[in-house]
């Protein structure tokens, strides 16, 4: 549970993975989890709007 904390955490903009690391391993999660875990994180954000960009980009055109 605390693991899906940090990944939640990690896709905030304002903490991204310089926050959500460091407060995985204050919380005494093991730190690879925790990086797994925050790069998951940050990455599930920016895929659905790489693969949304060109609709984005054209309906804005429009």
């Amino acid at each position: 549970m605390e693991y899906l904390r940090i990944l939640i955490l990690s896709m905030i903009p304002v903490t991204e993975l310089r926050g959500a690391i460091p407060i995985g391993i204050a919380l005494d999660l093991n730190p690879i989890g925790v990086y797994i875990a925050s790069v998951l994180g940050s990455t599930l954000v920016s895929v659905p709007l790489v693969l949304t960009y060109r609709h984005i980009v054209q309906f804005m055109r429009d």
